[in-house]
C-alpha cells in the first residue's frame, strides 16, 4: 500500500542531541505519526531490525556510525522507503553530492525550518509512493508483456520454418518475397518491443533525491563534446530540483540530439525558473508542420525518440509540449516543480 494511503507512517529520527530530537517531534506532531528515536546509527539498526520503518530521518554527524554509512548499510538492505539527512555546515555541493550518493533522497538545513522541513519530506513521500506505484504497475505489464511475447514470438518461429521448407529458390515469387519482408517486419518489431518493455522496467528502479541542474548540463557537455560549437547552454546554475536526474538527462540528450539532427544551426538549451516552476526548453532552427504539433509524441509520426521523452516526462509528472518560433525553428519544453 503507499505511504501516502496509510493512516499514520513509522517514522525513524536519529540525532545524538536530545534538543533536536525535542524540535523534530515537535514539528511531526501535527502529522500523526508514529515516531522512533535513536542516538546513534547502531541504535538505529536495531529498531529497523524490529519494526517496520517507513521513513528515516538522521543527522549527518553521529557518534560511531555516522549518518552517511547508515545510509549506505540501508541502500544495500531491503530498506527503500525514503532518506533524509539532517546537515548544519556540510551544505556545498561535494557533500551534498555524498549524501545523495549513499542514498539520501534530500537534505534538511540546520536550523530546521518548519514550512521547509515538511515541504521536503512531503515531497520526498510523494515521490516515493510515485515510484512504488509505478513500480507496481510496471510489474503487472511486464508479466502481460511477457505473456504476449511468448506467443507472438512462437508464431514468428512458425512462419520462419516455413520460409525455410520453401527454400530460397532462385526466382522467389511476388508472394514469397512479400512473405519474406513481413517476417523480418515483423521480427524487427519484435525485437524493438522487447527491448522497450525491458527498457520501461527498468526505468521504474532509478531512485529519486535533490539534484542541481547544472549537473546535467555538464553531463550533457561531454556528451555532445563533439558538436559543442552548436550546442549553447543557459541557466542551470544553483538550480535544484528533487526527481530523477537519470530520466530528466535522458530526456535531455533524446531532445538536444534530435535538434542537432534534424536542424543545421545552432541548439539552445535553456533553463529558467518563473513562481514555483521551472522551464526547460530545447530551441532549433529546425521546422515543425502543423501536423507534426498536433501529433507530438506519436511513436510512428515522430520516431521512438520523442516517444520516449513523452513517456519519461510522465514519469515526472509533466509533459512533452512544442511551439514555432517566430524567427524560425522549433521550440520543445517544458516544465517541473522547482526546488
Amino acid at each position: 500500500m503507499s505511504v501516502l494511503l496509510r493512516k499514520s507512517l513509522n517514522i525513524l529520527i536519529v540525532d545524538d542531541e536530545p534538543q533536536n530530537l525535542a524540535q523534530v517531534k515537535e514539528l511531526l506532531a501535527p502529522r500523526q505519526d508514529v515516531l522512533f528515536l535513536a542516538r546513534s546509527g547502531e541504535q538505529a539498526l536495531k529498531i529497523l531490525r524490529k519494526t517496520p520503518i517507513d521513513v528515516v530521518i538522521s543527522d549527518w554527524v553521529l557518534p560511531g556510525l555516522s549518518g552517511i554509512e547508515l545510509m549506505q548499510q540501508l541502500r544495500s538492505s531491503d530498506f527503500s522507503g525514503p532518506l533524509l539527512i539532517f546537515t548544519g555546515s556540510m551544505l556545498d555541493a561535494e557533500h551534498l553530492q555524498q549524501a545523495f550518493n549513499a542514498g539520501a533522497n534530500d537534505y534538511l538545513r540546520k536550523p530546521l525550518n518548519h514550512v521547509e522541513f515538511n515541504a521536503r519530506l512531503d515531497k520526498s513521500l510523494e515521490l516515493y509512493a510515485r515510484q512504488a506505484e509505478l513500480a507496481a504497475f510496471s510489474a503487472s505489464q511486464q508479466k502481460l508483456m511477457s505473456l504476449m511475447s511468448q506467443q507472438l514470438g512462437t508464431e514468428i518461429l512458425r512462419l520462419s520454418q516455413i520460409q525455410e521448407l520453401e527454400g530460397p529458390g532462385q526466382n522467389p515469387s511476388p508472394l514469397q518475397l512479400q512473405r519474406q519482408e513481413s517476417v523480418a517486419a515483423m521480427r524487427s518489431r519484435f525485437q524493438n518491443l522487447m527491448a522497450w518493455s525491458r527498457y520501461r522496467f527498468a526505468l521504474t528502479r532509478i531512485e529519486a533525491h535533490r539534484f542541481e541542474v547544472r549537473q546535467l548540463f555538464k553531463s550533457l557537455e561531454s556528451h555532445f563534446a563533439e558538436q559543442a560549437w552548436r550546442l549553447r547552454l543557459k541557466g542551470g546554475t544553483g538550480v535544484q530540483l528533487l526527481g530523477n536526474p537519470d530520466l530528466l538527462l535522458r530526456v535531455l540528450q533524446q531532445l538536444v540530439d534530435n535538434a542537432l539532427r534534424y536542424s543545421s544551426g545552432t541548439v539552445t538549451l535553456q533553463c529558467s525558473s518563473r513562481a514555483e516552476l521551472l522551464s526547460i526548453e530545447v530551441l532549433d532552427e529546425g521546422e515543425l508542420s502543423e501536423g507534426q504539433l498536433e501529433r507530438l509524441g506519436s511513436e510512428q509520426d515522430n520516431g521512438l525518440g520523442l516517444s520516449i521523452c513523452h513517456d519519461l516526462l510522465a514519469l515526472l509528472g509533466t509533459r512533452l509540449q512544442a511551439r514555432k518560433r517566430r524567427q524560425g525553428g522549433s521550440n520543445f519544453y517544458f516544465e517541473l516543480p522547482a526546488g
